[in-house]
């Protein structure tokens, strides 16, 4: 018998590149490579939607915020406003003639000698000025009219700058006498 050893003549046959094993790890490590970049890409996807839900929050929150301090702001203005408005009024109230004018009436009453009579008067509280028209049964009775009102502290400060004077020849009396009397510029007729 007598042995041969085939293997040492024998050479090996060439080995494929595109042998079943080399494809099958190939194209399982192209899956492998995909599989990973699409768990990525899905990791980095739901991360940037849980983001943007969590500013689409937000921006609502702060848009809520946002109108209720407008109303807030609204209030507030309305209620500034009110609040200048009583302060108006109030100063309004002190700076002009808190009283109305019955002082004045008062002042009339008390300076306004026998013999005079007092037809219009005319106050205003715009212009702080009085106007008045009245009858005298005799001339020397305006000076005292005109003296007793100086003399009053109602009328102090009170320039009376205007005064006509006027006979009436209807009248029933001679000493019938029309007067107009007027302060800061108060025109009467």
């Amino acid at each position: 018998m007598q042995n041969i050893n085939l293997l040492s003549t024998l050479s090996p046959l060439p080995r494929g590149y595109f042998r079943a094993r080399n494809l099958i790890i190939f194209i399982g490590g192209w899956f492998l490579l995909l599989m990973l970049v699409y768990g990525i890409w899905c990791g980095l996807t739901i991360g940037l939607q849980n983001e943007l839900n969590t500013l689409k929050t937000q921006k609502q929150n702060v848009e809520q915020q946002f109108l209720l301090v407008n109303r807030e702001f609204a209030e507030l203005a309305q209620s500034q406003e009110a609040v200048n408005n009583m302060t108006n009024v109030s100063k309004f109230l002190i700076t002009k003639n808190s009283k109305g004018f019955s002082h004045y009436l008062d002042g009339f009453a008390k300076t306004t000698p026998h013999g005079i009579w007092l037809q219009s008067i005319r106050l205003s509280n715009v212009d702080n000025s009085i106007g008045l028209i009245g009858n005298s049964l005799a001339a020397a009775f305006i000076p005292e009219f005109l003296h007793n009102m100086g003399a009053s502290k109602v009328f102090l400060g009170k320039k009376f700058d205007v005064l006509k004077i006027t006979k009436n020849e209807k009248g029933k009396d001679e000493n019938d006498i029309t007067f107009e009397l007027a302060a800061n510029g108060e025109r009467t007729s």
